[in-house]
């Protein structure tokens, strides 16, 4: 894919000017995937089948900086360094709690199946099957 020439001295958001300062010229990408996330809310909403898609694509594979980019658009509230590095512990702070209650889940359903199987081997010698 071929880069599109972008002039930066035109970027408004403080909050890509902010990521602009933490990303390096080889990640640039992650700077045009955020503009092109700020023009969609900017413009409140994708304008196309195509855009929907690229928009909801972008949208979950970058969530804390979708939420930034809404909180500067509709609140009219800067989300500088700081603001978004608490955003990011708290993101991960709750996926690590969704791992950690899916991890539990997936062991009692372990067991629970385990234990099935233990009464399904049980009933099989019980009518005289072989193991």
């Amino acid at each position: 894919m071929q880069d599109t020439p972008i002039n930066y001295a035109d970027v408004q958001s403080p909050f890509i000017i902010d990521r602009i300062h933490e990303t390096s010229w080889s990640h640039r990408q992650y700077i045009t995937d955020l503009l092109a996330l700020a023009r969609c809310i900017e413009r409140n909403g994708p304008r196309s089948y195509a855009e929907a898609f690229v928009y909801g694509n972008l949208k979950s594979r970058y969530p804390l900086e979708h939420r930034a980019l809404v909180i500067e658009h509709q609140e009219r509230r800067n989300v500088l360094t700081e603001e978004f590095e608490r955003m990011k512990e708290d993101y991960h702070r709750k996926c690590a709690a969704i791992d950690a209650q899916k991890l539990r889940h997936t062991y009692e359903v372990s067991s629970e199946h385990e234990r099935l199987m233990e009464e399904s081997l049980a009933s099989w010698h019980t009518v005289g099957g072989r193991s």
